[in-house]
């Protein structure tokens, strides 16, 4: 809890920032949140790994909300309302 891990794609920056967006505890803590992004970074891998061996991806819902409450490209994910309850939990938004 509370490691970072560099995205490749962020300029030396942390994972937070396209995982997280903006937010003001992100800005008040060195543009890095409080509980971390180093999750993200090992969810990646093994996600990376498991496509690599063929495996099935599978995305669980809140019941009845199937498909609702994606958010569909990273740049839209720093920006989106995570913590709306719709469709899935907020980390889980990053994560599909």
């Amino acid at each position: 809890l509370g490691k970072h891990e560099e995205d490749p794609e962020g300029s030396g920056e942390c994972y937070c920032a396209r995982i997280y967006g903006q937010r003001e505890k992100w800005k008040s803590n060195d543009k890095r949140a409080p509980h971390g992004c180093y999750w993200y970074h090992i969810w990646l891998q093994k996600v990376t790994e498991a496509v690599a061996q063929g495996q099935k991806l599978q995305v669980v819902f809140f019941p009845n909300e199937k498909g609702l409450g994606k958010v569909r490209t990273m740049e839209e994910l720093a920006r989106a309302d995570l913590w709306d309850d719709i469709g899935c939990g907020a980390s889980q938004k990053a994560e599909i």
